[in-house]
């Protein structure tokens, strides 16, 4: 029989391993090493940016949300149902940062006090809560807030628990004319708004220097009771927040280098205290009997409305007495005289108190 009949099994030759001669690799050690540094800590930027909003208005915005503080301390979720339409899957975001938000809190803020500075600093399609709750100010319209009023509460309610900075913070921004001009002039005043600042302005000054170019303003506020939010937001910057209505004064201004840039120290400025005019009581007037050589008078040293030297002759009846009624001086008709108790002279209040 031939070969297609043939009962033994065919086997096909094996093939030889063309890799089987190569050494296998060596396992990379990505430990760091002074060869193999490990990378630089990414900046986070997120924070960077909130720093650059200069939080600076020449009106006080504090009367656009007059009324807040009467809201009820509520959830999360309550105090931003008002703008549930203006932000975007809003329910994922509140999930989200009520648990990744710092709770416990060493400070004591509830989840939802921690949650709402969490949201604030949370960056989704490119956008803040900051962002919008600055845009809504800038408005000046009192209706765009009303809608916040419930979160400003639930905010205010947490930062009133956190430790209030001492020293000097910061923001800053690319070089702008018009905020370089109410800087530069004594006579504009300045509020807070609501904003974010660094502790520092090194590291904000090289991203701005890098991000927009070399010439910048920096900006220091002094004593405007920040509230340190480190740990609290989503970014792992250090940052302070300050909250709006608090009046400023320009403390030193100074342009720092060739290209024209320039640090504004702004400084709490307290309105003067009112002046309060304290009346003084009308200095009390005593009986001086005006009969020519009667010299009757009271000597004083007595205590109020004591005055003595006469007697009070009281009529009060409505018909004409004729003279019997008149001061012995003024000829004037009077119901009230005042009876001399030496000449028994009858004078009005005008004719015998000096």
């Amino acid at each position: 029989m031939g070969c297609c009949g043939s009962k033994n099994k065919v086997v096909p030759p094996a093939k030889s391993n063309a890799y089987s001669t190569i050494t296998p690799a060596t396992a990379r050690d990505d430990k760091p090493t002074a060869n193999n540094p490990p990378p630089p800590p990414q900046q986070d930027n997120s924070a960077m940016q909130r720093f650059n909003k200069v939080a600076l208005s020449t009106t006080n915005p504090l009367p656009l949300v007059n009324g807040y503080g009467d809201e009820p301390v509520g959830t999360l979720e309550e105090a931003l149902q008002p703008v549930d339409g203006r932000i975007d899957n809003a329910a994922h975001y509140i999930q989200d940062a009520k648990a990744k938000c710092h709770f416990p809190s060493e400070h004591g803020l509830t989840r939802d006090e921690s949650a709402a500075i969490y949201i604030y600093s949370k960056k989704w399609n490119n956008r803040y809560v900051s962002d919008q709750l600055q845009q809504a100010f800038s408005t000046q319209n009192r209706s765009q807030l009303q809608p916040w009023y419930k979160y400003l509460r639930l905010l205010k309610s947490g930062l009133d628990k956190l430790p209030a900075t001492t020293t000097g913070i910061w923001q800053g921004m690319p070089f702008d004319d018009r905020l370089n001009e109410k800087l530069s002039s004594n006579s504009t005043v300045l509020y807070t708004c609501l904003g974010s600042c660094a502790p520092t302005d090194s590291e904000l000054k090289s991203y701005l220097q890098k991000n927009y170019g070399p010439k910048t303003i920096l900006l220091s506020y002094e004593s405007v009771n920040g509230k340190a939010i480190t740990n609290y937001t989503a970014s792992k910057s250090p940052e302070i927040m300050i909250w709006p209505g608090t009046k400023m004064g320009v403390s030193k201004y100074a342009v720092v280098d060739s290209n024209g840039s320039v640090v504004a120290h702004l400084l709490k400025k307290n309105d003067p205290p009112k002046q309060v005019t304290i009346k003084k009581p009308p200095s009390e007037k005593h009986f001086v009997c005006p009969t020519n050589c009667c010299g009757n008078r009271c000597r004083g040293n007595h205590k109020p409305e004591h005055c003595y030297g006469f007697s009070n002759l009281v009529h009060n009846c409505h018909h004409h007495c004729g003279p019997v009624n008149a001061c012995f001086r003024c000829g004037n008709d009077c119901c009230d005289l005042r009876e001399c108790n030496k000449c028994q002279g009858r004078y009005c209040e005008k004719c015998s108190l000096q």
